[in-house]
């Protein structure tokens, strides 16, 4: 696609030109003086074309495909002609800031005009695709590295020296000014040296890398000596340079290391051709020494192979190789060397520019800064693949450290503030200096954004890091399964520091101990190979499980802080069951591995393994059942239960598509948290004499529940039945909340009695029908009968002393008749959740919290009821704004001596009509006539009519008060 672009460009280039040569031609009555002005003008507007085509061109990448084209090639020298003209013009704005600046050296090369034409003729053609897209088979190696001999001239001493064109990238050597080495000879060296390069400072980011430097030997580290220099090159001046030693054995010395050790460089001619600088990693093969040592009577490369070698095991995965890279790894001068990669933003001084030392007095390799650059644009730490780093970082341990050392280094304000003041008087000292030099390939507008790009990053790279480190988000997961009395901890962690954990805090009512242990295989299950960090202890008095690590247990980041988090796994294993637990009772107390800083959990999840433990069991077959649990038997599809004693220490899960029947005389008792699930309705017929009983194995010791979830259409029942000692559960994902419940399917209960649960309800019903008679609800613990979105009969009751409500309706319509409901702790009778269709009938209501509570927009309808001896009689309001407030009618009803008749909030409203109303109350045919105490009706004056319409019962007279006695 791009190559027909540009042919259409090269085409339409060939007819501006035809047509221009056919413009001259044409016989027009012009003067010369018109004819120059025109031919001037046309030459005019291809030049300012030619040069946007170029820059936009270039600006775009395309350079390649734009040189590779006969007009590209054509235009080319104009358009650097262009680019100097502009440079040169810019450049004159700064004309008055180029005097002055600080001391500088300056250097003078004489080269015979001849070697200076030779080398130029032996570099690589600038036009070369290889050179245009800097590929390593034009690198400036082997054949184009040709040295000429020179005279080198510093403060009137003349060299005699050896001089060639350096760099890998041909930015070192396509423009007028190109960097440079200079060799001197052995015995005259230059104040100590052999070797100089000379590199064009744009290259290093004018001030950057010496600030770079700067900040090496500050840490302690050996870069190579480095200044700003000025050069001259057969009288003509060249402007500034970037001066670094070479590596010899005068560098080692001078930095007093052992000058008879190895110095490895990767070979370049040897990466001719790889996709990736990693590959110095694989094999010796793509090393050189710059210095040799002489123990051995050969070239021993023996310390790098073994190098490599554990390498090759980290990958491997091979046990104990860190150790030994502690050994011959200098990590003190690892994590200072990596301080100048993380504060540079750049991997640059890694793979070919990575510079090895071996030093032989403490048989420890150690790391040269070279070449670090900087990238100001970026925001990734350790951004490495296949390096020395990414290797020996990828130890939590290790890591550990190098980020300590760093955020040490970045929180150091007197460090912050001298590399910034060494920066600022590097610029200050040389900038002159810089302006003053015509030959650089910027101009003077781009130098200075480059130096204060750079200055800002100086500045504000630290505290990117500080913020970077001091990140404390993570996540945790909690995972608990009850009936494995095991507990498993998933932390995430999301920050680059990673974790120290220390303390595990695990509320629980259950005296118990438990074990913390670390899942050191990360196969997400507890095993034999998991380690052991710590024992619990058990607080009596808060209820707490209480962990306190031995040693801080370290929850590494990923090396590279772009990868996906590090899940860690952690296993509390209960020595007994506790199926009451409450998973946001687990507190996890860690810090920040690297600041100390304690950390806030972004996020903790929560999760009930057991919850769908047995959902294999609610699908099982009528055989398979019953060949799982011994004493029920099959009789063709369904399943009985004979009469008889039996004791479940299990959890009974039966399935669908059958019908449970359980005998009369059949006594139930359930161990500890055990349940009765079934996902077919249950018929449990006792008799007065062969009652059948569900009671708790152990006294005082709640058993689960009995329930009947997603039995469709079908009715359960269950009469003469005896239900006490029980509580809920949560089975495959039903969480039930009464001692006996229906979740979607009818229920018949008559004649039973349902005592002492601790749970919400004594009975529940979920979206169903039921007909609730003749039976007794007595010290449940919340309670007694709650009916959620539902409907049905509640018919001749009784409920007596209840912990929360006698009666709770939410969301249903049903017909409470003939009760009596005495001493809840809450309300006789609660109807919530837009409850409607909804009759309260001949009820005696007494010695409650609240007679009746109506709320959120219900609006029953309370008829020929006793309300006596409550804390409020009637009481009326919004709980949850999605609704509002109730409207509940009251007819032919005793209110009487509450100690509050009547109570509505401001969006509810309570009409009576034809009741007594201690206190008095406004409404047609009330009044306020004390009841006899032993009576609870008063006379023949309630209406009639009242009663026929909402009770079907055609009378002449009604009282105020019960239509009819109760059974109770």
């Amino acid at each position: 696609m791009r190559s027909s672009f540009f042919i259409i460009i090269q085409k339409q280039l060939e007819r501006v030109i035809l047509y221009a040569r056919r413009l001259l031609t044409v016989r027009l009555k012009l003067t010369r003086r018109k004819l120059f002005f025109f031919c001037l003008s046309i030459f005019c507007i291809l030049f300012v074309f030619l040069n946007i085509f170029f820059m936009f061109f270039f600006a775009l990448h395309y350079k390649t495909e734009v040189l590779s084209t006969i007009p590209g090639k054509l235009f080319y020298p104009v358009y650097k002609d262009a680019r100097r003209i502009i440079k040169f013009t810019l450049n004159l704005s700064y004309v008055f800031k180029m005097y002055g600046g600080g001391p500088i050296p300056e250097y003078y090369l004489s080269i015979d005009p001849a070697d200076l034409k030779k080398l130029d003729d032996n570099l690589p053609d600038i036009l070369d695709p290889a050179v245009l897209n800097g590929e390593k088979r034009a690198w400036l190696t082997g054949p184009f590295a040709v040295a000429v001999p020179a005279h080198f001239i510093y403060k009137d001493v003349d060299y005699d020296v050896e001089v060639r064109y350096r760099g890998d990238n041909a930015s070192h050597w396509t423009r007028a000014k190109r960097s440079w080495q200079v060799t001197f000879k052995k015995k005259n060296p230059f104040f100590g040296t052999r070797t100089i390069k000379l590199i064009i400072p744009q290259d290093r980011k004018y001030f950057g890398e010496e600030l770079n430097n700067y900040r090496a030997r500050k840490l302690g580290l050996f870069p190579p000596d480095s200044q700003f220099v000025k050069l001259h090159i057969n009288g003509v001046s060249y402007g500034v340079y970037f001066q670094i030693e070479d590596w010899t054995s005068s560098y080692l010395e001078k930095k007093q290391l052992p000058s008879n050790s190895n110095f490895y460089s990767p070979s370049d001619e040897m990466l001719y051709g790889e996709p990736s600088g990693s590959v110095i990693w694989g094999a010796v093969e793509y090393w050189n020494k710059k210095v040799r040592d002489t123990v051995t009577t050969f070239d021993n490369y023996g310390e790098l192979d073994y190098l490599i070698s554990l390498f090759n095991d980290v990958k491997a995965g091979k046990s104990g190789t860190y150790e030994k890279l502690k050994r011959i790894v200098d990590l003190d001068n690892f994590y200072k060397w990596n301080i100048i990669t993380v504060m540079s933003g750049t991997d640059h001084q890694v793979g070919p520019n990575t510079r090895l030392f071996f030093n032989n007095s403490s048989g420890q390799f150690q790391f040269v800064p070279w070449d670090a650059s900087f990238e100001t644009k970026s925001g990734v730490v350790n951004a490495f693949s296949g390096t020395v780093a990414s290797i020996l970082l990828e130890d939590p341990h290790i890591a550990l450290e190098q980020k300590k050392v760093l955020w040490n280094y970045v929180n150091d304000t007197d460090a912050r503030a001298d590399d910034l003041a060494y920066y600022d008087t590097l610029y200050a000292q040389f900038k002159a200096h810089f302006y003053a030099d015509w030959k650089k390939a910027d101009n003077n507008f781009t130098f200075d954004a480059t130096a204060q790009r750079i200055r800002n990053f100086v500045i504000n790279r630290p505290k990117q890091l500080s913020s970077l480190l001091q990140n404390n988000e993570s996540n945790a997961s909690v995972w608990f399964d009850a009936r494995k009395r095991m507990m498993r901890l998933t932390i995430r962690v999301t920050n680059y520091s990673g974790l120290l954990l220390r303390e595990i805090d695990i509320s629980t009512d259950v005296n118990q101990t438990a074990q913390l242990y670390y899942d050191t295989n990360s196969n997400n299950l507890y095993d034999r190979d998991d380690a052991l960090l710590a024992r619990s202890t058990y607080n009596t008095e808060k209820g707490l499980l209480h962990f306190t690590m031995d040693n801080d247990v370290l929850l590494h980041a990923a090396f590279r802080f772009v990868d996906k988090p590090v899940e860690h796994n952690l296993f509390v294993v209960f020595q007994k069951e506790d199926r009451q637990l409450a998973l946001d009772g687990v507190v996890l107390r860690a810090v920040n591995a690297v600041t100390g800083h304690p950390i806030e959990w972004y996020r903790m999840r929560y999760a009930d393994v057991s919850t769908f433990d047995q959902i294999e069991e609610s699908i099982a077959t009528v055989p398979a059942f019953i060949a799982a649990h011994p004493g029920f038997i099959r009789r063709g599809q369904d399943i009985r239960l004979p009469a008889g004693d039996y004791y479940f220490d299990k959890t009974i899960i039966v399935p669908s598509n059958t019908t449970v029947w359980i005998d009369p005389g059949v006594s139930m008792r359930l161990a500890p948290s055990v349940s009765f699930v079934s996902y077919s309705p249950i018929i449990a017929r006792g008799t007065e004499e062969s009652p059948i009983r569900f009671m708790p194995a152990r006294s005082g010791q709640p058993w689960g529940t009995v329930a009947i979830v997603q039995a469709g259409d079908a009715t359960s029942t269950f009469s003469h039945a005896f239900i006490q000692g029980g509580s809920g559960d949560y089975v495959n994902g039903a969480f039930i909340t009464g001692m006996l419940a229906v979740h979607r399917s009818n229920l018949v209960l008559d004649h039973s009695e349902i005592r002492d649960a601790r749970a919400d309800d004594g009975v529940n019903v979920k979206y169903g029908t039921v007909a609730i008679e003749n039976s007794l609800f007595a010290g449940n613990s919340a309670d007694g009968f709650d009916l959620d979105y539902g409907h049905g009969i509640v018919k001749n009751n009784r409920f007596m002393r209840n912990g929360s409500d006698g009666v709770e309706i939410s969301g249903s319509s049903v017909f409470i008749y003939g009760n009596q409901i005495l001493y809840s702790a809450d309300s006789c009778v609660n109807v919530g959740e837009q409850s409607n269709n909804l009759v309260i009938a001949n009820n005696v209501l007494e010695r409650c919290a609240v007679g009746v509570t109506s709320k959120d927009l219900s609006a029953p309808v309370i008829i020929h009821n006793t309300i006596i001896n409550n804390g409020v009689g009637l009481n009326s309001y919004q709980e949850k704004e999605i609704f509002g407030g109730a409207s509940p009618r009251v007819y032919n009803s005793i209110v009487w001596n509450n100690e509050i008749s009547v109570q509505d909030d401001t969006l509810s409203k309570t009409s009576i009509e034809f009741s007594t109303v201690e206190g008095g109350f406004p409404g047609t045919g009330n009044n306020q006539r004390k009841p006899d105490n032993s009576t609870t009706s008063v006379a023949d004056i309630g209406d009639p009519a009242i009663t026929l319409q909402w009770l079907g019962i055609d009378r002449v007279k009604v009282p105020m008060g019960l239509l009819e006695n109760i059974p109770y």
